[in-house]
């Protein structure tokens, strides 16, 4: 039971580059189990036996329960993580609709906008620390789910560019694209980033990035614009006549 349980999670450490969720480590579990009683030997003569010494047999059992142990807490931090994401989406949306009233206060009551100027700084120092704290204490336990974690760095980066938490931004911005290099969205963002950093070097590479993987197609104009407009303004003619010439081709 123990190997069959050991091959299970071997299993789930193959399954976490692809699709993770909860529910499939009960479905390895079961399967462990199944496993174990298909392999019992308990009524079969076997072909052949190897005697081993008492000692490298239960060493390596222990050494499977550890690491059930510390795989079980790893998916445990995991899902935790996945939890929290998920409950602080909820507040970053309160702060988001003051910040609506803040970008538009003409199209908002007096009392409305008495009332964000009273609570809504407070909400948004809180988000921001909430911010800081995903980026610095939960991400970092998220050993598992893979596609989970970018996904949530994904939809974070979209809210802090909203909230215009840039610092936050960068870090979230930044796990999803190490997570899913072809991320566009996220890719856009580190872009513009680095412009309102004045980062023009940085900007560069971004933008030059997103050519080479995205091509000069008219359906995402957005790096080559960027780049054209960056070497237009540094000089550099001789590429952004290059850059011109492969939009116009498409």
């Amino acid at each position: 039971m123990i190997l069959a349980a050991g091959a299970s999670v071997v299993g789930l450490v193959v399954m976490q580059f692809t699709t993770f969720t909860s529910e499939k480590v009960s479905t390895q579990i079961w399967i462990a189990g199944v496993a174990a009683i298909l392999n019992s030997q308990y009524r079969e003569r076997p072909l052949f036996r190897i005697r081993l010494p008492a000692w490298p047999v239960l060493g390596f059992n222990c050494l499977i329960v550890l690491w059930l142990f510390l795989f079980a807490t790893a998916v445990g931090y995991t899902i935790r993580g996945d939890r929290e994401f998920r409950r602080e989406r909820e507040e970053i949306k309160k702060v988001l609709a003051y910040q609506k009233i803040i970008d538009n206060p003409e199209q908002y009551s007096p009392q409305a906008r008495e009332f964000v100027r009273r609570e809504g700084v407070y909400d948004r120092i809180k988000v921001q620390n909430r911010f800081n704290w995903l980026t610095g204490r939960i991400l970092p336990t998220m050993f598992f789910d893979a596609n989970m974690r970018h996904i949530s760095c994904h939809q974070f980066a979209g809210l802090a560019m909203s909230l215009k938490d840039y610092d936050a931004a960068v870090a979230f911005a930044g796990e999803a694209l190490y997570l899913h290099p072809n991320d566009q969205t996220n890719l856009r963002y580190l872009a513009e980033l680095a412009f309102l950093r004045n980062d023009y070097r940085q900007a560069r590479r971004y933008l030059e990035r997103g050519v080479n993987t995205f091509g000069f197609t008219p359906h995402s104009p957005y790096f080559c614009q960027r780049l054209l407009s960056l070497d237009r303004y540094e000089g550099r003619y001789v590429e952004a006549g290059s850059i011109e010439d492969g939009m116009n081709r498409n």
